[in-house]
Protein backbone atom coordinates (compact mmCIF):
# COMPACT_ATOMS: atom_id res chain seq x y z
CA UNK A 1 0.00 0.00 0.00
CA UNK A 2 1.46 3.44 -0.96
CA UNK A 3 2.26 5.90 1.83
CA UNK A 4 -0.44 8.39 2.74
CA UNK A 5 0.52 11.73 1.17
CA UNK A 6 -2.57 13.52 2.43
CA UNK A 7 -5.85 14.02 0.63
CA UNK A 8 -6.07 12.83 -2.96
CA UNK A 9 -5.29 15.41 -5.61
CA UNK A 10 -8.25 16.55 -7.67
CA UNK A 11 -8.45 15.25 -11.23
CA UNK A 12 -8.50 18.02 -13.77
CA UNK A 13 -10.54 17.16 -16.80
CA UNK A 14 -10.00 19.24 -19.91
CA UNK A 15 -12.58 19.22 -22.65
CA UNK A 16 -11.23 20.10 -26.07
CA UNK A 17 -13.50 21.62 -28.66
CA UNK A 18 -13.59 19.72 -31.91
CA UNK A 19 -12.49 21.82 -34.88
CA UNK A 20 -14.78 22.08 -37.86
CA UNK A 21 -13.04 19.63 -40.20
CA UNK A 22 -14.62 18.30 -43.36
CA UNK A 23 -15.52 14.59 -42.86
CA UNK A 24 -13.12 13.39 -45.56
CA UNK A 25 -10.21 15.20 -43.87
CA UNK A 26 -11.16 13.91 -40.43
CA UNK A 27 -11.34 10.32 -41.67
CA UNK A 28 -7.96 10.67 -43.36
CA UNK A 29 -6.31 11.94 -40.16
CA UNK A 30 -7.39 9.05 -37.90
CA UNK A 31 -4.86 6.52 -36.60
CA UNK A 32 -5.66 3.17 -38.21
CA UNK A 33 -2.94 0.98 -36.70
CA UNK A 34 -2.84 -1.08 -33.49
CA UNK A 35 -1.93 0.82 -30.35
CA UNK A 36 1.21 -0.70 -28.82
CA UNK A 37 1.85 1.01 -25.46
CA UNK A 38 5.40 1.60 -24.24
CA UNK A 39 6.29 1.94 -20.54
CA UNK A 40 6.20 5.57 -19.40
CA UNK A 41 9.63 5.30 -17.74
CA UNK A 42 11.10 4.27 -21.11
CA UNK A 43 9.36 7.17 -22.86
CA UNK A 44 10.69 9.61 -20.25
CA UNK A 45 14.20 8.13 -20.55
CA UNK A 46 14.06 8.44 -24.34
CA UNK A 47 13.09 12.11 -24.26
CA UNK A 48 15.63 12.87 -21.50
CA UNK A 49 18.35 11.65 -23.90
CA UNK A 50 16.84 13.39 -26.92
CA UNK A 51 16.50 16.88 -25.42
CA UNK A 52 20.27 17.01 -24.90
CA UNK A 53 20.65 17.38 -28.66
CA UNK A 54 17.12 18.59 -29.49
CA UNK A 55 16.01 21.13 -26.83
CA UNK A 56 12.99 21.98 -29.01
CA UNK A 57 11.49 18.61 -27.93
CA UNK A 58 11.57 19.45 -24.21
CA UNK A 59 7.77 19.61 -24.16
CA UNK A 60 7.67 15.87 -24.90
CA UNK A 61 9.84 15.20 -21.85
CA UNK A 62 7.54 17.45 -19.81
CA UNK A 63 4.51 15.38 -20.86
CA UNK A 64 6.15 12.09 -19.83
CA UNK A 65 7.33 13.54 -16.51
CA UNK A 66 3.91 15.01 -15.80
CA UNK A 67 2.13 11.70 -16.41
CA UNK A 68 4.55 9.91 -14.07
CA UNK A 69 4.49 12.67 -11.42
CA UNK A 70 0.68 12.59 -11.24
CA UNK A 71 0.70 8.78 -11.21
CA UNK A 72 -1.46 8.75 -14.32
CA UNK A 73 0.40 5.77 -15.80
CA UNK A 74 -2.53 3.55 -14.80
CA UNK A 75 -4.94 5.77 -16.71
CA UNK A 76 -2.92 6.75 -19.80
CA UNK A 77 -0.94 4.70 -22.29
CA UNK A 78 1.43 6.03 -24.91
CA UNK A 79 3.95 5.19 -27.58
CA UNK A 80 6.29 7.18 -29.77
CA UNK A 81 5.83 7.53 -33.50
CA UNK A 82 8.67 8.40 -35.89
CA UNK A 83 10.99 7.63 -32.99
CA UNK A 84 10.70 10.95 -31.13
CA UNK A 85 8.71 13.58 -32.98
CA UNK A 86 5.26 12.25 -32.17
CA UNK A 87 3.79 10.88 -28.97
CA UNK A 88 0.48 9.04 -29.16
CA UNK A 89 -1.41 9.10 -25.83
CA UNK A 90 -4.70 7.30 -25.16
CA UNK A 91 -6.77 6.57 -22.07
CA UNK A 92 -6.64 3.00 -20.84
CA UNK A 93 -7.81 0.55 -21.91
CA UNK A 94 -6.80 1.22 -25.53
CA UNK A 95 -9.58 0.95 -28.08
CA UNK A 96 -9.44 -0.62 -31.50
CA UNK A 97 -8.45 1.70 -34.37
CA UNK A 98 -9.30 3.99 -35.98
CA UNK A 99 -9.23 6.79 -33.43
CA UNK A 100 -8.83 10.55 -33.65
CA UNK A 101 -5.45 12.23 -33.85
CA UNK A 102 -4.79 15.71 -32.52
CA UNK A 103 -1.85 17.30 -34.29
CA UNK A 104 -0.58 20.82 -34.90
CA UNK A 105 -1.18 22.30 -38.34
CA UNK A 106 1.52 21.78 -40.92
CA UNK A 107 4.08 24.57 -40.97
CA UNK A 108 5.30 26.06 -44.26
CA UNK A 109 8.78 24.80 -45.12
CA UNK A 110 10.17 28.31 -44.62
CA UNK A 111 9.08 28.18 -40.94
CA UNK A 112 10.63 24.76 -40.21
Amino acid sequence: MPPDDGPPRPVRRIRLARPAVPPARAAASGWAYPFRPEPWDEIESLYARVVVRRPDLDHMLAIARSVRAWDATKELAAFTISHTHDLMVRPLPPVDPPFDVVAPPELPRSAQ
